[in-house]
């Protein structure tokens, strides 16, 4: 599986932009394999599963708690991608994580 991380300080649009990438795949041919599923008190956080060009991707935006971030890690494993949403506010903590595996692509997020 190949992750890649949009980090992020809270509440500066980590979700509003997993939502526009998934609404990306979706015009560019992608189909829904599951649909999207709120996730959390936030009303904005979902999780969904997509076929791209003949690859499963994974979109999980609940990115604030650190322990859910590597449950989502285990859940998707058999995809080929997974999109994953998480905070600067244990940037360190999953950085050591990601190091175990071998394809990650961090993307920063700023207002």
């Amino acid at each position: 599986m190949k992750i890649i991380l949009l980090s992020g300080n809270p509440n500066t649009g980590k979700t509003s932009t997993l939502n526009l990438v998934y609404d990306e795949l979706i015009s560019l041919g992608g189909t829904i394999l599951t649909a999207k599923s709120k996730l959390g008190g936030n009303q904005n956080d979902f999780e969904c599963l997509l076929k791209f060009n003949s690859k499963v991707v994974a979109i999980f935006s609940m990115g604030d708690y650190k322990y859910i971030c590597y449950e989502a890690v285990a859940k998707y494993s058999n995809c080929d991608y997974l999109v994953l949403a998480y905070s600067d506010k244990f940037k360190n903590s999953m950085s050591d994580f990601l190091e175990k595996l071998q394809h990650h692509k961090v993307v920063k997020k700023s207002i």
